[in-house]
């Protein structure tokens, strides 16, 4: 109900607008903080950008466990942006993988890497604007970075939901 009021108030970062991502909604999902959404959206271009294509090497190695924890992942971060229509191609792989007995249809998968295409394409160009002015500043990594992402392994495996918190703690110690 104040997202707006709050997070103009705390940051002067506009929220980035890209076709079909609904960021309002992602950026309140991280209580407002831009800054924090950017982040994601980076994370997710770096991290995602290759997602269907490791569903399909996963299926062709019948490795369907780690198919459907791709899919899964995929779903997930998707719907924390907002990029709905993505994260609706992942949970229609993630239940067509998980009821076992089928291979997603090859429409299905273009459908969702074509989707995944376009908006990591869409991120890509919101960073270059931002790329230069934070290539200046590379901090080196805090001492007990191990252990802190040993922290957030155990909170993500147990589906802690303050693993999202640890990571940002992370994120901000290392400069993104």
């Amino acid at each position: 109900e104040g997202f707006e009021s709050r997070s103009t108030e705390t940051e002067k970062l506009d929220i980035p607008e890209l076709e079909g991502v609904n960021t309002e909604e992602g950026v309140a999902r991280l209580g407002g903080k831009v800054s924090s959404y950017l982040r994601l959206l980076s994370k997710f271009a770096d991290n995602q950008a290759d997602a269907v294509t490791r569903i399909r090497s996963e299926l062709e190695a019948g490795n369907l466990e780690q198919a459907v924890r791709t899919a899964h992942t995929l779903k997930g971060v998707s719907g924390s942006l907002g990029a709905t229509a993505l994260q609706a191609s992942g949970q229609e792989l993630e239940t067509i993988l998980k009821s076992g007995g089928d291979v997603p249809e090859e429409a299905l998968l273009e459908q969702a890497e074509m989707e995944l295409a376009r908006v990591v394409r869409l991120i890509k160009g919101l960073s270059k604007g931002t790329a230069a002015s934070s290539a200046g500043h590379s901090t080196g990594l805090p001492a007990d970075f191990d252990q802190q992402l040993n922290a957030l392994l155990e909170l993500l495996e147990d589906y802690d939901s303050a693993a999202e918190d640890k990571l940002l703690e992370i994120l901000n110690q290392v400069g993104g």
